[in-house]
């Protein structure tokens, strides 16, 4: 990938890319032609939310206080506390009713990108402290990979060469890189 699409993609989500000197990314970059810069940055941009903003979750006795709320307060506290003062009604209601919520995860998803390159035809996408939902938003990027033009990043007539190295290009951009290395 050419350095300014690289860049645009580091500089757009640093989280992700803390580069490391032992990294395959610090040495080589981004290894794919720039077609894919939409998929990664679609990708890269599932996962950098996704990790900005872990999925929230019941808190303990969640639906225990959905059913004493139900139960309880509905058909008995809320009729004898009508009877006094509004003031006094919301004191009753604060110390009376439960207050189920949702909460975060204690611990933040901590997400680095190690390498980014083109193998066999496919982007190959490699994370350290991913979970299952990354490994979904990695396996859709590297399946629909096979369908995108490497070089001009189109799906229109996409296919793979299986002479030398395998390659995904469309028609186009395959006549083209024929012609320059004067394949017939």
């Amino acid at each position: 990938m050419n350095k300014k699409l690289q860049n645009n993609l580091l500089n757009k989500y640093p989280d992700l890319f803390k580069i490391e000197e032992k990294s395959p990314l610090s040495h080589r970059g981004i290894e794919c032609d720039d077609g894919w810069y939409e998929l990664l940055d679609k990708t890269f941009y599932l996962i950098d939310y996704y990790a900005k903003n872990p999925e929230w979750h019941e808190e303990r006795f969640y639906q225990i206080k959905i059913w004493y709320n139900k139960i309880f307060w509905s058909n008995f506290f809320f009729h004898i506390a009508k009877l006094f003062p509004e003031n006094v009604y919301r004191k009753i209601f604060k110390y009376l009713s439960a207050d189920p919520r949702y909460i975060n995860p204690k611990t933040p998803l901590k997400i680095r990108v190690v390498q980014v390159k083109e193998k066999f035809a496919g982007l190959r996408l490699y994370v350290d402290g991913r979970d299952s939902y990354i490994d979904g938003a990695i396996r859709l990027a590297e399946s629909l990979s096979y369908s995108i033009c490497e070089q001009c990043g189109t799906n229109q007539e996409v296919t793979q060469n299986k002479n030398g190295w395998n390659k995904t290009f469309c028609k186009k951009c395959r006549k083209n890189i024929d012609k320059s290395k004067n394949i017939k």
